[in-house]
């Protein structure tokens, strides 16, 4: 079985033609995958069903939406995040009178195996962390689960808590390391 893994993608600095974009990527729940993918890479479905291409310009085997908006985006993938997604989602909404787009990302596996974060800014700055569950303590300074006495698995109460204060210290990490570049690039 493949593991899922959720990605929540959140934008700044939109122009009202990718807010219209995005607003109208996908209409319904009933929309086709491909539909979507098609408008943001501006293939056709035959250009795109084929593994080599999902590897390369998707990241992952496969990628669902669950929802859509100018307030942001949630996706489903299969067995990794999909940066390549990111990447293109990135292209194209910055082609839209985005300039100043700013993009932030933050994912899970379903187990969780790993966990992490990405973003990307104007004039080539990224952002990527990634932990695995080894390093989860270290990381996050929790675990999702602790085996019981029984040998049984049981979900720490703590672990999205404690999550979601990693996420948002990446982010300002993300933030402060953008103004930081930007600094360096006016001092070139």
């Amino acid at each position: 079985m493949a593991n899922h893994v959720s990605s929540y993608i959140s934008f700044e600095n939109l122009s009202d033609t990718a807010v219209a974009f995005l607003d109208g990527l996908f209409p319904n729940y009933d929309t086709p995958v491909y539909e979507v993918l098609g408008k943001i890479y501006d293939k056709t479905e035959k250009e795109m069903d084929e593994w080599e291409w999902w590897s390369e310009n998707v990241g992952s085997k496969w990628l669902t939406f669950e929802d859509v908006s100018s307030g942001g985006m949630s996706t489903v993938s299969a067995w990794s995040a999909p940066v390549s997604f990111y990447e293109a989602l990135y292209t194209k909404l910055s082609s839209l009178d985005s300039p100043e787009l700013e993009m932030w990302v933050r994912f899970d596996d379903e187990m969780p195996n790993f966990v992490g974060v990405w973003g990307m800014a104007p004039n080539g700055y990224d952002y990527e962390e990634y932990v695995e569950e080894d390093h989860y303590q270290q990381a996050i300074g929790c675990v999702p689960y602790v085996e019981d006495e029984n040998g049984d698995w049981d979900h720490v109460d703590d672990w999205w808590d404690k999550f979601d204060e990693w996420v948002d210290q990446e982010y300002k990490y993300f933030t402060e390391g953008y103004e930081e570049y930007l600094e360096e690039m006016k001092n070139e």
